[in-house]
């Protein structure tokens, strides 16, 4: 087990610590202290330089469309047409550009861990509606 670790005495782990002087190596007793939260931070392997807000915006979805006036489809023999272009994941803004968190969490109970994630697809579209 771990030795006992408390705010106000840290803790300090049996090993050694590497020193070089002058092209020689020797090996000391580690004396280095490290705090509490230190400790609990890297026994679980969470660092804070790497836990960002989770808020974010984005623009899943925009479409613009445009009908058709009913002299030109009448002509044509419909009763309507729809003109559409479509775009899919256009904007993602986040503390972590990088991350979409609608596809990076973790499946099972563990929440907020990103996996080297690939970036979210962005497509874009047309979509002609025709109503006879």
């Amino acid at each position: 087990g771990y030795p006992i670790c408390t705010p106000e005495t840290g803790i300090v782990f049996d090993g050694v610590n590497m020193v070089v002087e002058n092209g020689d190596t020797t090996y000391v007793q580690n004396e280095t202290v490290v705090d509490a939260a230190t400790f609990w931070s890297y026994a679980y392997n969470v660092k804070e330089a790497h836990v960002v807000d989770a808020s974010y915006v984005k623009l899943r979805e925009l479409t613009f469309s445009y009908d058709m006036p009913g002299a030109i489809t009448s002509r044509l023999g419909l009763s309507g047409m729809q003109l559409s272009l479509i775009g899919r994941n256009l904007f993602l803004w986040s503390e972590a550009e990088h991350i979409d968190p609608e596809t990076a969490m973790e499946s099972s109970n563990i929440q907020g861990f990103e996996y080297g994630q690939m970036p979210s697809p962005r497509s874009l579209g047309f979509s002609v509606t025709v109503r006879p």
